[in-house]
C-alpha cells in the first residue's frame, strides 16, 4: 500500500462522537521493543478520560467504566487493522450506536492502481445475510467512489435487530489504492438521518500522501 497515506473528515454532528486514536505510538530502545505498538497503556488513561465526558456517564457512573473499557477496546481493534481514522458514537445507550472506519484497500504489487470498475467487481455485491444491497459509481471531493449500502436484519420484523452501512471505496489522485470509508450503525428508527450523515461525511473526506 501507498506509505504515508493519511485521511480525514468533517467532525461528526451532535454530542457522542469519539474519533479514537488509531496511530500506533512509534517506541524506541529496548523497552520499546518489548512492549510493541499493540495493547498501549496510553489507551487506558485516554479512554477514562474521554468516556467521563460523554453524555451518558455525567448521569450513570458505572456506564463511564463500561465506555472505558469500550474506547480502549476500539482504539486498540484500530490499530491493529491499521485504520486511517476510527470514530465511535456514544450519545448515552449502552454500547456504540454508530462507527466510522476509515482504511485503506490495496490495489496489486505488480498491477497498476486500482479503478472503479476492479472495485465494483470486488466489491458490487452483497455480503452474506444482507437484505438489501445498493451499488453505484459516484464523484466524492476526494476522488472518484464506489457507494454501496447494504441492509441487515437479523430477526424478520424486528427493527431492533437491524444493521446498516453505507461504505465508499473512494480512488483519491494521493495514491493508486483505495481509500476505504464505512459508516455502520443499528438505530433503525433514525436510518434516513444516518444515512445523510453517512454521505455528506463522506463528501468531506480529504486525503494527503
Amino acid at each position: 500500500m501507498t506509505p504515508g497515506i493519511s485521511a480525514a473528515i468533517a467532525q461528526p454532528p451532535g454530542e457522542g462522537w469519539v474519533q479514537y486514536p488509531t496511530t500506533r505510538p512509534r517506541r524506541s530502545g529496548l523497552l520499546g521493543a518489548l512492549r510493541g505498538t499493540g495493547n498501549d497503556e496510553d489507551l487506558t488513561g485516554w479512554a477514562a478520560a474521554t468516556a467521563a465526558g460523554l453524555p451518558g456517564p455525567r448521569a450513570d457512573p458505572a456506564l463511564a467504566g463500561s465506555y472505558a473499557t469500550m474506547l480502549a477496546e476500539l482504539a486498540a481493534s484500530g490499530r491493529q487493522r491499521n485504520l486511517l481514522l476510527g470514530y465511535a458514537w456514544l450519545p448515552g445507550t449502552d454500547g456504540p450506536v454508530a462507527q466510522i472506519d476509515v482504511s485503506m484497500l490495496g490495489a496489486t504489487k505488480t498491477g497498476a492502481g486500482l479503478t472503479l470498475d476492479m472495485l465494483e467487481k470486488r466489491l458490487g455485491h452483497a455480503e452474506p445475510g444482507a437484505v438489501e444491497f445498493e451499488v453505484s459509481q459516484v464523484q466524492l471531493a476526494a476522488g472518484p467512489a464506489l457507494r454501496t449500502r447494504q441492509v441487515w436484519q437479523a430477526v424478520p420484523d424486528s427493527p431492533a435487530d437491524t444493521a446498516l452501512s453505507v461504505t465508499y471505496a473512494c480512488l483519491p489522485p494521493e495514491t493508486r489504492d483505495a481509500v476505504m470509508y464505512t459508516m455502520y450503525w443499528t438505530l433503525p428508527d433514525d436510518e434516513p438521518r444516518l444515512t445523510e450523515i453517512a454521505d455528506s461525511l463522506a463528501a468531506t473526506l480529504r486525503v494527503t500522501g
